[in-house]
C-alpha cells in the first residue's frame, strides 16, 4: 500500500459508552480501573433500562447510539457543518440489527438492514452523503477508518465521519457461550485464569480531515504563503495493514503469519521503523488460544528491536463492543496521547507465565507515546492493524 499523499488528522471525536460520552469522562474512568463485568448491566443510555420491556427497539437504541456518538463527534469538531456537503459517513458494525430479528411482529424487510440506518442518518444530517457500512465482525470499525482513511490520504476527499457501533447483542452473548469462551466475571486478557469474553456495547466515531482541510493562510502570511494550523488535531492516522488468514470461519491460525503481514504493513505505510512505536494496544480478547497466539505474534514482530513496546487491552474494561471495538481501542489510543498515560489492563490480574510480552500490569504509567500499533482481528480470519501517531 502506498504512502498517504496527504496527512490524514482525528479533529473531533464522540463516544457512548457505560462510562461516559467525552475523552475525559471516559478516560478518567480507564486510569481507575473500572471494568464491564456484563455488557447492558451498567447503562449506555436510558434507553437501555427500558429494552427488557419492548419499549425500545433494537433499531432505535442503534440509532439513538449513532447519533449520539456523531452529535459528540461533530460538537467537538466545532465547525459550522451547515458550510460542508457531501462528506461520507463510514460504519462499521458486526451484528448490527440481527438482535432485532428476535423482537415481537418482527418481519425480515429492509427496515433490518444497515442500510435502512444509513438512510436515517442521511436524513438527520444534510450535509452527509455517501453511506458506506463495513461488517466483518470485530474488524468493521477499524476497516470502516481504514476506509477513510484512503478517501482523505489519496485525495478524494477532504472530510470524512468514520467510526462504529454494536448494541449488546444476546445473539452473540448466546454464540460465545456455545462456544465455551464466555467470561460472566468480565474479560480477563493475558491473564492466567481467562475464560473467554465479556459482552459489551458501544460506539465511537471521528471526524477525519486532510491537513490541508484543517489549515488556513493567515492574510498577514499569504505572501509568504505560510500555513497556519488554528484547530486541534488528537492524531494522524499514518497507516494500516488489513490481512486475511484464509484458515477457519472462527478460528485464529495458530502460525499468525498474517497477523504479523497486517503489522509490517501498518508500519511500512507509516514509513517509520517498529523500533519507534510506543505502545500496542492489542486486541486481548480474553479468551485462551486468542490471546496467546496474539502475544506470540507480537514478541515476534518485535524480536529485532532489542526491545518490545508496552502492550495494554481496552476489553479487559469496556468488554468485547464487537464491530465498535476497533474505534474503541482508537479512542484509548488517543486517551493515551492526550493524558500521557497507559492505562494497567483491568481484569488481568494473574498474568499467564506462558506470554512474554511487558504488559502494563500493575498500575498505569506515564508515558511520552510517539507512535501506536492497534490490533483487531475477527472471525473470518479477519485482520486489521492501525498505526496511529500524535
Amino acid at each position: 500500500m502506498k504512502k498517504y499523499i496527504n496527512n490524514v488528522l482525528i479533529t473531533g471525536l464522540g463516544a457512548v459508552t457505560p462510562f461516559g460520552c467525552s475523552l475525559e469522562s471516559i478516560f478518567e474512568k480507564v486510569l481507575d480501573l473500572q471494568i464491564i463485568q456484563e455488557g447492558g448491566q451498567e447503562c449506555i443510555s436510558k434507553m437501555v433500562i427500558n429494552r427488557s420491556h419492548s419499549m425500545v427497539t433494537c433499531k432505535e437504541l442503534f440509532l439513538c447510539m449513532c447519533k449520539d456518538a456523531i452529535e459528540n463527534a461533530i460538537a467537538d469538531w466545532g465547525k459550522d457543518r451547515m458550510k460542508f456537503s457531501d462528506v461520507p459517513l463510514i460504519l462499521g458494525s458486526g451484528l448490527g440489527l440481527t438482535d432485532s430479528l428476535g423482537e415481537q411482529n418482527c418481519k425480515l424487510t429492509g427496515s433490518n438492514f444497515l442500510s435502512e440506518i444509513g438512510d436515517e442518518l442521511k436524513k438527520t444530517y444534510e450535509f452527509i452523503g455517501s453511506v458506506y457500512y463495513f461488517s466483518n465482525a470485530c474488524a468493521a470499525s477499524s476497516q470502516a477508518v481504514c476506509y477513510g482513511a484512503d478517501l482523505i490520504g489519496y485525495g478524494k476527499k477532504e472530510i470524512a465521519i468514520v467510526g462504529g457501533v454494536d448494541i449488546y447483542s444476546n445473539i452473540a452473548k448466546a454464540g460465545f457461550e456455545r462456544l465455551c469462551s464466555l467470561d460472566q466475571t468480565g474479560c480477563h486478557p493475558f491473564d492466567a485464569g481467562r475464560k473467554g469474553i465479556s459482552v459489551g456495547e458501544g460506539a465511537a466515531f471521528f471526524i477525519l480531515e486532510s491537513e490541508s482541510s484543517n489549515t488556513v493562510i493567515s492574510p498577514l502570511q499569504a505572501s509568504e504563503s505560510m500555513h497556519v494550523n488554528i484547530d486541534k488535531s488528537y492524531a494522524r492516522i499514518m497507516g494500516y495493514g488489513s490481512t486475511n488468514d484464509a484458515f477457519d470461519v472462527v478460528r485464529m491460525d495458530t502460525q499468525g503469519t498474517q497477523i504479523i503481514r497486517a503489522m509490517e504493513q501498518a508500519v511500512t505505510m507509516g514509513n517509520i521503523k517498529k523500533q519507534q512505536i510506543t505502545a500496542v494496544i492489542a486486541h486481548g480478547t480474553g479468551t485462551k488460544l486468542n490471546d496467546k497466539v496474539e502475544a506470540k505474534q507480537i514478541s515476534c514482530f518485535f524480536r529485532d528491536c532489542g526491545k518490545i513496546p508496552y502492550v495494554v487491552a481496552p476489553k479487559g474494561m469496556f468488554g468485547h463492543t464487537g464491530g465498535a471495538s476497533g474505534a474503541i481501542s482508537l479512542l484509548y489510543a488517543i486517551g493515551i496521547f492526550q493524558y500521557h498515560m497507559l492505562p494497567a489492563i483491568p481484569g488481568l490480574v494473574n498474568k499467564d507465565q506462558e506470554i512474554s510480552i511487558p504488559l502494563v500490569d500493575r498500575e498505569s504509567m506515564k508515558i511520552e507515546a510517539k507512535y501506536i500499533l492497534i490490533n483487531c482481528f475477527a472471525f473470518g480470519g479477519s485482520n486489521v492493524v492501525l498505526l496511529v501517531g500524535k
